[in-house]
């Protein structure tokens, strides 16, 4: 149907989780903001860009979204620990573990 958009894996929610595996809250993987700073510190990795455009910027959230998706797509729940030191930053300390929600 036109207008109408195919889901993707990127919309499945995920729970965040303490320490003792407690829900702390719900969100759509496409809901996690990556702060500024890290949105910059990886484009200088990947594009060697210090001031990303709005390219640079879709591919860098493109590829946190995907190492997340990676990471949930090998096992059901992973812990923050697995992630790379940029994807964890963006979660809050508290959550120290994720789970997809099928």
């Amino acid at each position: 149907m036109i207008g109408k958009k195919k889901k993707s894996g990127r919309d499945h929610p995920l729970v965040l989780l303490d320490p003792e595996k407690n829900e702390i809250m719900t969100c759509n993987l496409t809901e996690i903001v990556i702060p500024e700073d890290i949105v910059i510190r990886l484009s200088i990795r990947y594009f060697d860009d210090e001031e990303p455009c709005e390219i640079h910027r879709s591919a860098v959230r493109k590829r946190f979204l995907m190492e997340i998706l990676s990471k949930l797509e090998e096992k059901p729940e992973v812990a923050i620990a697995e992630l790379d030191p940029d994807c964890q930053a963006c979660f809050p300390e508290n959550v120290k573990f994720l789970r997809m929600i099928c």
